[in-house]
Parts: structure tokens; sequence; C-alpha cells
């Protein structure tokens, strides 16, 4: 309970943050979001690989269609009679002009025309350029073959001037029945449209590009057989679009109303929700990851791990399965949201609640214990480093309290730095002494080694500020005591209704002030017993800097060897 309780104004503040950046989520993320559908088309395509059987493209050149309006419009006219004629011939189920028509001469287009109802015929019209009278009674069905384009690529069809979009009838030629759905859809790119055969215009006439007939005609006109066929101008240039997946980049837009000819046949069209329902979506994917980054230290790996993969795996398999399109960038934006205020608001937590005296640094108060008692409490092998300035009443009855404080302060501050340079945290600070503890609540291994070596480096940086204090006229000490001992320690919650912080309880932590205090006695800066003498790394013994000065009856406890530091080493 505690814990939910310590999140609670964390969570509120990760959420009012989340309802701010959804707000605009949906647009910020627009180009990624399109990226990322693409790589779902991808993914789709190669669980379910599809070729979009039975449709065929010709493509005519750019200066052919300028040439419909112009001067040489009659002769062109004709060209494209000759082309139905052979596309039917051929034996093509329909035929889908992209291509506009407007008027030329009327026995021309009569003649087109009487070519066109030999054979179901989908034409495009526009409002710039309307077709030929004769031709609109000639077509199947005319239909707009605008497209919506959004980061190069024609993703939506459009019905305007009261016309269907130009898929949807091709659609309903080419399958032969009703289709329901005819107004604009999200094209579906999961096809692989790169695998339509492709003919151009003087090939399927049975002439090369000089205009001269080809030997065998026939060959190729095998794609064309029982296919819908769609014409439409090859702009080599700017002009092109980009198809997902396709090899081949850019490619004229007759592509994409292939695509969206088979996203109707299918009934499979992209359904992308609103924005409204976008920024929910992606606001609750991001509100469960803020509960699972503030739940239980137990639960919330299990939370992170099963929330990053549902928002990897959630939108893939709902696209592939029934091409739902969830706005994944959005999603991931707001989660790596949600996990970057969540990170600032604990880090701010934890810093409060140390300078509140928890008696626990804010990197480690989260880590699980490796053993528990009974009763709850953690019991782990840990050493305890005590560190006091000797002399320190002194100081306080020969100076003010201002100059003291500067100091004791200074002292507190560096030794604190380099307890933790060294894997440690300053448990609490009692008067000017500081207990200090390694390898607790975190298992690690050397915890001797680095509390012997912390211990050293306190003595070192503590000549270091003798100086600086001498510079600054302030008091000086009379030296520092430092006790270490390593044993099973045990931490627990301790205080009463009003206030409590995390706390060490055992014989270690005695045993290591009392060896503190008895510094004075034999004249060094450290004592530490046989077994962490022992087990340590850095001294050596006896014939090192570390001599042994005798046995001591602790209290509590049986005699002990001790160890101290020679004078030289400190």
């Amino acid at each position: 309970m505690a814990v939910i309780n310590r999140y609670a104004w964390i969570r509120i503040v990760s959420l009012f943050v989340l309802a701010v950046g959804a707000a605009a989520g949906v647009r910020w993320t627009s180009r990624i979001e399109l990226a990322l559908l693409d790589a779902r088309f991808l993914i789709a395509r190669s669980v379910s690989p599809r070729v979009p059987a039975g449709a065929a493209v010709v493509l005519v050149t750019p200066d052919t269609e300028r040439a419909i309006g112009s001067t040489m419009g009659p002769h062109w006219r004709d060209r494209f009679a000759a082309l139905q004629r052979a596309l039917s011939e051929a034996g093509a189920t329909a035929v889908v002009w992209e291509i506009n028509f407007p008027p030329v001469d009327a026995a021309l287009d009569q003649s087109f025309a009487d070519e066109l109802m030999k054979l179901p015929t989908v034409g495009a019209e526009s409002s710039h350029a309307p077709t030929s009278e004769h031709l609109q009674s000639a077509f199947a069905g005319l239909g707009w073959a605008g497209l919506t384009i959004a980061d190069s690529t024609p993703r939506r069809t459009q019905a305007r001037f009261g016309l269907p979009p130009l898929g949807a009838f091709a659609a309903q030629v080419a399958g032969g029945q009703r289709i329901v759905r005819t107004d604009e859809v999200w094209i579906d790119y999961s096809h692989r449209i790169d695998r339509v055969p492709v003919l151009d215009m003087h090939a399927v006439l049975g002439l090369d590009a000089d205009g001269a007939p080809l030997a065998d005609p026939t060959t190729q006109m095998d794609a064309i057989r029982r296919a819908v066929v769609f014409v439409g101008t090859d702009f080599p240039d700017d002009r092109g679009v980009t198809i997902p997946g396709s090899r081949v980049n850019p490619q004229p837009t007759v592509f994409a109303h292939v695509a969206s000819m088979w996203s109707y046949i299918d009934r499979r069209s992209v359904t992308r929700p609103g924005d409204t329902a976008a920024t929910l979506i992606a606001a609750a994917f991001a509100i469960a990851m803020v509960f699972a980054l503030t739940a239980r230290p137990g639960l919330r790996l299990i939370g992170v791990l099963a929330t990053t993969a549902a928002v990897l795996v959630v939108p893939v398999v709902g696209f592939v399965a029934w091409r739902l399109w969830l706005p994944m960038a959005t999603m991931l934006a707001l989660v790596a949201v949600a996990a970057a205020v969540v990170a600032l608001l604990t880090g701010v937590d934890r810093l409060v609640r140390y300078r509140q005296s928890l008696g626990f640094s804010p990197r480690l108060v989260e880590y699980g214990p490796a053993r528990r008692a009974g009763d709850g409490a953690d019991e782990r092998f840990a050493a305890v480093v005590c560190a006091d300035l000797r002399g320190a009443t002194r100081l306080i009855v020969r100076y003010s309290a201002a100059e003291v404080e500067r100091v004791v302060s200074s002292y507190m501050r560096e030794m604190e730095s380099i307890v933790e340079s060294y894997g440690g945290y300053v448990n609490k600070f009692v008067g000017d002494e500081i207990v200090a503890v390694f390898g607790y609540p975190k298992d690690e291994e050397d915890v001797t080694d680095r509390a012997v070596r912390a211990g050293q480096a306190m003595i070192d940086r503590y000549r270091t500020l003798l100086a600086e204090w001498s510079v600054e006229n302030l008091p000086i000490p009379d030296g520092i005591d430092i006790g270490i001992d390593a044993g099973t320690v045990r931490f627990a919650r301790v205080g009463g209704r009003s206030r409590s912080q995390y706390d060490l309880i055992g014989g270690v932590i005695g045993a290591a002030h009392r060896f503190q205090m008895m510094c004075v006695l034999h004249e060094t800066s450290m004592i530490l017993p046989a077994e962490v003498a022992e087990a340590q790394r850095v001294y050596q013994i006896d014939h090192g800097p570390l001599i042994f000065i005798g046995e001591s009856l602790i209290k509590g406890q049986s005699r002990r060897r001790l160890y101290a530091l020679r004078r030289s080493a400190h």
C-alpha cells in the first residue's frame, strides 16, 4: 500500500502531461505513422503474399496523352480505338481508362464508342476535362480518378463531382457483383502490386518504339487474357508516386488504382480510427505504461515488458488480421513520454524522500532483498564504515557555530561523494559521524574491498580538506577516525506514526562504531577486525600498512582480533 501511496502524485502528474501531449499526438507523428503503416504492409505481405491475379497495366507515353486534345487529337483518338479493339481481341475481361477523353470529333468519338461498347469499360471523368458525351454513354461506368496523396504515396480513393472512385467501378466490373461500398477507402497495399504485368501501348498495338510492326506481337498479349486492364500514363519523372514494397519507384498512379480495386474486391480496405479515437487508444497504452512503471518492484519489469510488447505487437496483429490501422507512432511516442515523465518524477520523489531523512540512497531504495527474515525485514551480508571527525566537540566549544558548520558540511559532502563513488551509500549522519553501507540492499561482491578503499579515500580526502580549511582560516579538527566491520545486517523501516526511515540493525554497526572510537587510543585513522582484514585485498597484513594491535571484547560479541593502519599510511 505504501508503494501505491508513494506513487499517487507521480501518476496524477504523468496522466496530466499525457493528456496534454495526446491532444496533438496524432498530428505530431503523422509522417512517422505513414512509414510504420508501410512497414505493416510489408509484414502483411510476408505473412500472406498475394498477387492481384487477373490484372494488367498498359502504359501510355505522356506525349500520347497530351496529343489527345491537340490538333493531332483525331489521329490519337483513332489509336486509342485501336488499343481498345486489341485488348478486346486479346481476351481482356474489362478495361479501366485512367485517361480523360475531352470531345474531339463526333465521328471519331462515335467510332471509339463502338469499340468501348464491345467490352465492359470504365472511364475517368474530371471537372476540368469533361468526357465526350458520345463516350460517356459507351463506358460501363464513369468514376473519379483522383487520389489523396500523403508523403508521396496515394493513400485514399476519392469520391468527387458525384462520381465514385475509379477503383470502386473497376472492382464492380471485375468482380461481376455489386460493390456495396463505393465511397472513399484507405488503399490496401498488402498485395504484390509490383508483380502486375506491365505492357507498353505500342507493344499491345503490335508496334515497336519507332512505330514499326513487331515480328511476334502475340507473346505480348498473353498477360491480357482474362485480366482487367488498366490503361494509364507513364510519367518517368517526379510525377510518379511511391508504392509501398514496390521494387520500382516512382511509379505511375495507375498502380494505386489497381491496389484500390483489390481493396474493394477483398473488402479489406484499411480501417483507420478517427483522430479522437486514435488519441484515446494511444493514451490507454501510455496510461498502462505509467501504472506499470509505478507498480511494486516485483511486478514492474513484467508490466513494462508486457506494455512494450503490446505497443509493438497489437498494431501489427490488428493490421495483419483485420487491416485495423492503430496509431502505432502515437502510441510509441506517448509511451516514451510516459516513461520519461515517470522517470523524472520518480527521481524527484526519491531525492525529496532522501532529503527528508529516509536514510537511504535514491538509487537503492527500490532494490528488493536477497533473503527475508520471518517478520519481513531484509537480511544480507554487507560492510559498514563509521567515519568521525576527531575533536569535533572541541571545535564547537572554541569556534562559532557558523565556522563549525562550514567545516562539518564540507567534510560530510566530500565523504558522501567518496562513499557513492565506491558503490556504497550513506545510511545516516549522526552528528559529525557518517555511517556508510556497502553491499546493501543490492547483492554485490567485493564489499569489504570497496569499504576499505573508501576508507582510505576518506583519509586522503581529509588531508586535502585540511589544506583548504587552513587557507580559509577555518577550525581544524584533530583528525579522522574510521571503523570498519562486515557481516549479516538487518534492514527495516523503523519509526513512529508521523515519521519513519530505513535503518540498519545489528552488531556490525555497533562494532564498526566501537572500532572508530578506538582509533584515538591506538593513534591511527582506521581500525578493522581480522575477518575484514583477511578478506580485503587492498592492504597487506603485518608486513604492509595493516598491523595487529591486539584483541578486544566487543559488547554482545566474542573477542575480536583487530588490525590498524600504520601511521605512515595515513
